[in-house]
């Protein structure tokens, strides 16, 4: 999946699954937002710079 908006103002520029889950996303603006993992109910605090792509594995 690829560029996808999402509320609060990030793009999830890439997402796949298959030997894990990876994600790229960006940002405007510089924020934290929290990344969860549905299936495990792992979360995660991600730091967002704007407009740099931060990758999620």
């Amino acid at each position: 999946m690829r560029g996808v908006r999402c509320r609060g103002r990030v793009t999830v520029e890439e997402l796949s699954w298959g030997d894990g889950v990876r994600a790229r996303l960006t940002s405007p603006v510089d924020q934290t937002v929290t990344v969860v993992h549905r299936a495990s109910g792992l979360r995660r605090e991600v730091e967002l710079t704007a407009g740099k792509s931060v990758e999620i594995i």
